[in-house]
């Protein structure tokens, strides 16, 4: 097995006491990184502080590697003091490390945060001791456990040997005071001797083995004529489910648009490569969501005309032989239809795609405040659809530049607009629309069933009168009766089927709930928000968005399409 961009964050000490020996430490570090290539990492990025001491050492060790260029991340605006070695391919961020201590916070902290939020693996030389200050190696490994993210580690002064922690799963409960303690009395739970086999499992862990194909899924390659064809139908057959649910539900509210991405952040590659990405993973769930949903209303529509062409010989006799041949080719195509769309799984590939295309979408945000959008505890952490998306992220790397003020105010603006105002607009809307078709639908089968109601007490009378008068019923009157009869059960089947398999009273209620939660965390943020306000309420809202999505997936693909008969 074999792992192509991994990101390796490192921290280490920069106190001559605390390294002791810079040549035993070096000679640590290349060890290390010969293991991550005997686990299989043929390619990566080394993201550091570039502080003095062990952080110099590692970019030299890793530019004799030859794996891939080196990020650094400064906690502060003015340059470092330390000199960065030249390497092939470096790049750079600055963070605003005084607005940060302005607001109460540290500034290492913050810097050691943003190294850990994209990594995949942490290379570490630590002591194994308690942070003596915020933002220290100690907090970085802290971090990493909390991500879920393995700590490759070396430990001075003796240097001996290599050590894995491999954080345990979250509902373990362990926490890092007791790595402390169990460092001090020298036990063994989490903590084991690296071996190329024990990375490379901590490394799939994350996805890396899996799913981390990073060519966008499209649409298969086609002659130009047959795309032009499919490009006709989402033209015109395709767009009515569209169409109904405009007529059912409305026409779309005008909201809060959100802002549009600021300049400097529209010609970062990383953020250009995340958006191409996301764009056309979006444009391949709404092109299977529109085929979806139209055929399943295609079905139950379907369904009606065939009970009402098969029922109609209670009328017209003649008709018999002709109803038939039209039922039966009706009944033919429904099936034709349904077993496509099973053979294909489609429901699962739209379930899929839209997955993908929702986790890009929070990727691509995430990334602008340098915050990750996988959630540890999510149920997708290591789905298609998170490794996928976690794989555009570690090719587009990390924003480079200086976050001072103004680019924290535009970008923050624009995540927040993106995950919170945006969202938060879209479910509104969506949550009317929905209610409105669903009340629309019920008061469909209230009509129904009461027409249905009138139409055998009307018939129950006639009779009766009929009989008292001792006349009878022209004949058509009872195969109105009959066909009556077969037709409404059917439409109240079909308005049933519609609403268990596109749910629009529990979207409208989810919908509902969301925009609301979503609300609450943008009225939460400060009226001059700083960067950990930005990425406080961004992670809030990726949590929300993230549930949603795992709920809203299961529900999805367990719901193939009704054949309606």
């Amino acid at each position: 097995m074999s792992f192509q961009d991994v990101q390796i964050a490192f921290a280490g000490h920069n106190r001559p006491e605390d390294l002791d020996d810079s040549a035993a430490a070096r000679a640590s570090l290349d060890h290390a990184l010969r293991m991550l290539a005997a686990a299989g990492v043929t390619s990566g990025r080394l993201i550091t502080g570039v502080a003095d001491g062990a952080d110099l050492l590692a970019v030299a060790a890793w530019n004799a590697t030859g794996l891939g260029p080196t990020h650094a991340v400064y906690p502060f605006l003015r340059d470092p003091a330390a000199t960065f070695p030249a390497d092939h391919g470096r790049a750079e961020t600055w963070l605003d490390g005084q607005g940060f201590e302005a607001g109460g916070r540290s500034a290492y902290l913050a810097q050691s945060r943003w190294l850990v939020e994209s990594a995949d693996i942490l290379l570490a030389v630590w002591g194994g001791d308690a942070a003596r200050g915020p933002g220290g190696t100690a907090d970085a490994v802290r971090l990493a456990m909390e991500r879920g993210i393995a700590i490759l580690w070396i430990q001075p002064p003796d240097y001996e040997g290599l050590k894995l922690i491999t954080p345990p799963d979250v509902d373990d409960f362990f926490s890092f005071n007791e790595l402390l303690q169990q460092i001090e009395l020298g036990v063994d739970y989490i903590t084991a001797e690296a071996t190329a086999e024990r990375i490379a499992a901590a490394l799939d862990r994350q996805g890396l083995g899996r799913h981390a194909e990073v060519d966008t899924p499209g649409l298969p390659a086609r002659r130009t004529l047959l795309s032009a064809l499919d490009d006709l139908a989402h033209a015109t057959i395709w767009k009515t489910y569209a169409l109904f649910h405009r007529a059912a539900g409305g026409a779309r509210a005008e909201a809060e648009a959100a802002p549009d991405a600021p300049a400097d952040l529209a010609t970062q590659p990383g953020f250009v490569l995340l958006s191409a990405a996301c764009a056309e993973a979006d444009r391949l769930a709404n092109r299977l969501a529109a085929v979806y949903r139209t055929q399943q209303l295609y079905l139950l529509t379907g369904a009606v005309m065939a009970t009402v062409v098969g029922t109609s010989p209670a009328i017209w006799p003649d008709w018999h032989l002709t109803a038939v041949l039209v039922e039966l080719g009706l009944a033919l195509v429904a099936l034709a239809v349904w077993s496509s769309a099973a053979r294909a799984r489609r429901h699962e590939r739209w379930s899929n795609a839209r997955r993908l295309a929702e986790q890009l979408r929070l990727e691509r945000a995430a990334w602008a405040l340098g915050v990750t959008a996988i959630d540890p505890q999510g149920a997708d952490t290591l789905g298609p659809a998170a490794c996928q998306a976690r794989a555009w992220r570690r090719q587009a790397g990390l924003a480079v530049g200086h976050f001072d003020g103004g680019r924290v105010r535009r970008w923050g603006d624009w995540a927040i607009g993106e995950l919170v105002i945006s969202q938060a607009n879209y479910h509104r809307d969506q949550g009317r629309r929905n209610h409105r078709i669903a009340h629309r639908m019920h008061g469909l089968e209230n009509v129904v069933f009461v027409a249905f109601i009138t139409i055998l007490a009307s018939f129950a009378a006639a009779s009766l009168l009929g009989e008292a008068l001792k006349l009878d019923l022209p004949e058509w009157v009872g195969g109105a009766l009959t066909m009556t009869s077969a037709v409404v059960p059917a439409i109240g089947s079909a308005v049933l089927a519609l609403e268990a398999n596109l749910a629009f009273s529990e979207r409208s209620r989810e919908s509902a709930f969301l925009a609301s939660r979503l609300d609450r965390i943008r009225n939460r943020l400060p009226a001059e928000p700083r960067l950990h306000d930005y990425q406080r309420a961004a992670s809030a809202a990726i949590r929300l968005h993230n549930t949603e999505q795992d709920q809203w997936a299961e529900n999805a693909a367990r719901r193939p399409l009704i054949k309606g008969a």
